[in-house]
């Protein structure tokens, strides 16, 4: 087993503005002995140059320990990831990711923040910490849902007008897309300037830097790899293939396929290797194109299936490998755009 990635979920599920909420969520971060031991066993099967990924919930209301494990990882051929909303940052902060050269995922919604009463400032005001500092590898992530998506160009745009460089759009699957949201979807992203089938549409402007769009179709298989050359670990110790497992599956409530895709606690896992893990890596070597399903059957009678991308971890209700139709449509549209030229 080597990893290319391994994420820390440092901190349970977070419904709050996390200023707000520091003191109830302390009891659901990860352990310190939790952390240590998975940094002793893990890192010397990090390849070079893999990342070590820290999310949450949100990360940053455990900010000691992500200082902990980059202090233990330093001086290795590796590369740091932080996603977080930014409620939290500070200057102090932002100097720390920038000495070590992180990679910062910003969820950033623009003016469709506008409705939660200081939560746009207080992601702009990250930002501006973030952007000044050069070590820094930003990037936003707008995630956008059906009721919202008529102002999605406007969003990106006010987000680009800040300064920001590379701009993920999430369309939001744990809702149902209907037709003519999905329509509107692919017509924003062509007003923001994606090109639709290889070709540039009007835009509303000067193209933005779309980088969650490829840059040019896909030709060969995607398959999900998790478990495979990347693993995570929970906030209550489990190992999981990958993040999205975590977030699906540790909401509290047990759920009958858990123990199909769950790695088992940290010690367990270490003590049973490798063993437990190849016995459990059987379930996630199932996750391929050819294994889904949806409402119509197998995705293999799909044409598109092998370079649908889609990720098979509901991102709400459902079942692990099976693909609402909504989410369907959503890929489907999705998969007619590359990333526009921003030179």
């Amino acid at each position: 087993m080597q990893l290319d990635l391994l994420t820390f979920v440092l901190t349970g599920q977070c419904n709050f503005a996390c200023l707000y909420c520091r003191q109830s969520h302390r009891d659901k971060n990860m352990a310190p002995a939790v952390l240590d031991g998975a940094i002793d066993f893990f890192a010397p099967r990090l390849n070079p140059g893999a990342m070590v990924n820290f999310t949450g919930g949100e990360p940053l209301l455990a900010f000691p320990l992500l200082e902990k494990a980059v202090s233990r990882l330093e001086g290795r051929s590796l590369t740091f990831g932080l996603a977080t909303n930014g409620s939290l940052l500070t200057a102090e902060m932002a100097d720390f990711l920038d000495h070590h050269r992180f990679s910062v995922l910003l969820s950033w919604d623009g003016t469709l923040q506008s409705a939660q009463r200081g939560a746009a400032n207080r992601v702009a005001s990250a930002a501006r910490l973030l952007s000044r500092r050069s070590g820094i590898q930003l990037e936003t992530n707008t995630v956008v849902t059906p009721e919202s998506v008529h102002h999605l160009d406007t969003a990106l745009r006010h987000i680009s007008d800040a300064g920001i460089t590379a701009m993920h759009v999430t369309p939001d699957r744990s809702t149902v897309w209907p037709p003519a949201a999905v329509a509107e979807l692919g017509r924003q992203l062509e007003l923001s300037g994606g090109h639709r089938n290889g070709q540039p549409r009007k835009s509303n402007g000067p193209p933005l830097p779309l980088v969650s769009l490829p840059e040019a179709p896909p030709h060969s298989p995607m398959d999900c790899t998790a478990g495979m050359d990347r693993l995570a670990v929970s906030p209550r110790g489990e190992v999981w293939g990958c993040h999205r497992f975590i977030d699906y599956f540790d909401s509290g409530d047990e759920h009958v396929l858990r123990n199909r895709y769950s790695f088992g606690g940290l010690e367990e896992f270490v003590t049973g290797f490798p063993e437990t893990y190849h016995r459990r890596l059987r379930a996630y070597r199932t996750l391929q194109p050819r294994f889904y399903r949806n409402e119509k059957g197998l995705c293999l009678d799909c044409p598109d299936s092998l370079t649908c991308g889609v990720c098979p971890v509901p991102f709400g209700p459902g079942v692990v490998g099976v693909i609402p139709a909504s989410a369907c449509r959503v890929q489907a549209l999705m998969r007619q755009f590359t990333r526009p030229s921003c030179d």
